[in-house]
């Protein structure tokens, strides 16, 4: 059996002690956390941010750390997050009109067909306001499994 020289024995002894220490001490504390990264969390819910560099301006201003970009986006990933592509909507958008306009439409389509549901119908589209040529929004963070709306 081979046993350690006196030195090694001690080494390895301090390094056990070491190991035993609770590792929180050593482990690099996150830059988002408390009531920060609650505040990060619902923010991101909302779809509030369009770039790494949004993250990474408001991280700075809450906590006074600066962070690459590269490591927000991982940050952001570890959190939850994930880039999604928006659905582009109105910020004037009232949705209890355009819940009604729904319901009313299918009672006016009846009118209009009457007894003969054969007969071929048109729905003309007016775009007033020119939305549809509104530049299109590219991407957002959010959280996974949440859909963004992007106004």
């Amino acid at each position: 059996m081979r046993t350690l020289p006196k030195l090694g024995e001690e080494i390895v002894e301090q390094i056990e002690a070491a190991w035993k220490l609770p590792q929180s001490d050593w482990a690099r504390k996150p830059a988002v956390r408390g009531a920060v990264a609650k505040e990060f969390w619902e923010r991101l819910g909302e779809g509030k941010f369009r770039q790494a560099r949004d993250v990474q301006s408001w991280i700075k201003k809450k906590t006074r750390k600066t962070l690459t970009e590269s490591g927000v986006r991982q940050m952001i990933r570890r959190l939850g997050g994930q880039l999604k592509v928006p659905r582009k909507s109105h910020v004037k958008k009232d949705t209890k009109a355009a819940e009604v306009f729904r319901v009313e439409l299918s009672g006016k389509i009846a009118n209009v067909v009457g007894e003969n549901p054969q007969k071929p119908l048109r729905i003309w589209v007016l775009d007033e306001h020119r939305y549809g040529l509104l530049p299109v929004i590219r991407r957002l963070w959010a959280k996974r499994g949440v859909r963004v709306h992007a106004p």
